[in-house]
């Protein structure tokens, strides 16, 4: 019996050699991942990356930290109050270049780790609307979402069809229920919402009400690109609301998982292969956070990439690109 009872026991020690082990850390060390305020996605998806990184790289203990979000994160990493974040593309380009937000400030000390959801313009109108394409918004009046959207984003767009906002067209700066409020009872002609797909607040109202979507026509959108390279073509596919019988060309602009240079390598990697390796942990947090997984890795590729990151992906043959 002691005889069986020591072989089992070498064949257990045998196999647990044998089995991959997760990658692990020279010694325990904390991290602060960057988020967003609370409840929103930007810190549920943190805080949910924190639990799977920390179970699953030894030596590591991970904490999500409550911030504003994108422009905050970057703000953060760039100053070393926190060691990775969440954050748009747009805003990691601007802090690399000192331009938009950061205009008199400037960080080169982020670092790429891999690209997840993308936010996507729904440019909305309703059923009967004479409005067919962006170019029709000349002399109209158009609601336009708070913040980045109308600050930066929208304007551009206008900008490539020979436009400018407030000039060429009317313009309410409004959140996102008095956009869709202000479309349905006839206050604006359009309605410009940035974000993820689909949104309730749009479902509702092409439910309720119908609605169309005016494209970015591929033209246009390759010309902003060219200006704006934190931009990328997308689609608001045909049946991501009611309503929707075939795809909408749109632009997109990605969310990007970072961290700073300075984090070791050995951790980044880590992190790295437990985002591309433990997706349906991520899913489990919520269906976006899945996205930072493999199937965006090496995606938008718009600031210098992690030493770590970039390990993984060479040992994984994933290419970095645009």
């Amino acid at each position: 019996m002691g005889s069986r009872s020591g072989i089992a026991a070498a064949l257990v020690a045998a196999l647990a050699l044998a089995a991959p082990s997760p990658p692990a850390v020279a010694q325990e060390r904390y991290l602060v991942f960057g988020g967003g305020s609370t409840g929103g996605l930007f810190f549920i998806v943190a805080a949910g990356m924190a639990r799977v990184v920390e179970k699953n790289v030894p030596g590591l203990r991970v904490t999500a930290q409550v911030t504003s979000g994108a422009v905050e994160n970057v703000r953060l990493m760039g100053t070393s109050k926190v060691d990775c974040a969440l954050g748009s593309a747009d805003s990691a380009f601007h802090a690399a270049n000192q331009s938009g937000p950061f205009a008199k400030e400037r960080y080169t000390n982020i670092r790429y780790v891999t690209r997840g959801y993308t936010s996507a313009f729904h440019n909305i109108v309703l059923p009967d609307s004479p409005i067919r394409a962006l170019g029709d918004i000349k002399g109209k009046r158009v609601g336009i979402l708070i913040g980045i959207t109308a600050q930066d984003w929208f304007p551009a767009v206008a900008q490539v069809y020979g436009m400018t906002q407030g000039k060429d067209f009317r313009v309410s700066v409004l959140r996102a229920t008095e956009l869709v409020n202000a479309l349905r009872d006839g206050n604006v002609d359009m309605a410009v919402y940035m974000g993820g797909a689909p949104t309730s607040t749009i479902t509702d109202i092409a439910t309720s009400r119908g609605v169309k979507f005016v494209p970015i026509d591929a033209r246009e959108g390759d010309d902003l690109i060219r200006t704006h390279p934190y931009f990328s073509r997308g689609v608001l596919e045909k049946g991501t609301y009611p309503g929707i019988a075939e795809d909408v060309p749109t632009i997109r602009v990605p969310n990007l998982f970072m961290c700073r240079e300075d984090v070791p390598e050995a951790v980044v990697y880590g992190i790295t292969r437990t985002l591309m390796e433990k997706e349906d942990e991520l899913r489990q947090i919520h269906p976006e956070a899945a996205a930072f997984g493999l199937a965006n890795a090496g995606k938008s590729v718009i600031i210098p990439v992690h030493p770590g990151a970039e390990r993984y992906y060479r040992e994984k043959g994933i290419k970095l690109g645009s």
